[in-house]
């Protein structure tokens, strides 16, 4: 892991391929043989902008669900409205933006849909925000921003969102305002229970 600082906090990265789906799916064993899918052309047209390979790729092996127990959400396109649990990838962006314009004085990056905005793609069940620093440019260089809800403490992390979940639930990393004992070790995936209906 190689660590640097910025006007903006802490960052880490890992210095590896940018997709640590396979990684993450063998330490959390996602649900096999029933992959999401997505039309990902119509998600990112109404996005306007492309999303990282990795995301992509979570999303299509795991689907719905829960890491860490209930702990963290991540962000899925195609949720039915009916058991929509504050994690539609599209509501969650909105949410997301709205957070940050909220304070917007203790935010010290852009805010989607601004250029190099941070855009939502996860959070904790107590309102922590991950968000992609979208400035790298090309949606597979973005990296990973933290954020506490209300404080704005930042945690920035200049690896992938699966490269960042990784090294989270392995503790190569440690997020201040994270529960202490994520990770230790890391409890398997939990699909969303309508998935099955």
């Amino acid at each position: 892991i190689v660590v640097t600082k910025s006007r903006r906090g802490l960052h880490r990265s890992m210095n590896d391929s940018r997709s640590a789906v396979p990684v993450l799916a063998d330490l959390v064993q996602p649900p096999v043989g029933h992959p999401w899918v997505v039309d990902w052309s119509a998600v990112e047209t109404k996005l306007g902008s492309g999303l990282p390979s990795d995301y992509k790729e979570y999303v299509t092996r795991f689907g719905p669900g829960f890491l860490e127990k209930d702990y963290i959400r991540i962000a899925m396109p195609g949720i039915p409205y009916e058991w929509r649990r504050n994690y539609e990838f599209f509501d969650h962006v909105r949410l997301g933006s709205i957070r940050l314009r909220a304070s917007r004085e203790g935010v010290v990056y852009p805010i989607w849909p601004e250029s190099g905005g941070l855009l939502s793609w996860g959070a904790t069940c107590y309102a922590d925000m991950f968000y992609w620093d979208t400035s790298p440019g090309h949606p597979d260089r973005w990296t990973v921003v933290a954020c506490t809800r209300g404080r704005y403490e930042w945690f920035s992390f200049a690896g992938s969102m699966s490269q960042f979940l990784v090294a989270l639930l392995t503790r190569r990393i440690t997020v201040p305002f994270l529960v202490a004992d994520l990770g230790a070790p890391p409890r398997p995936f939990e699909p969303d229970d309508r998935r099955r209906l």
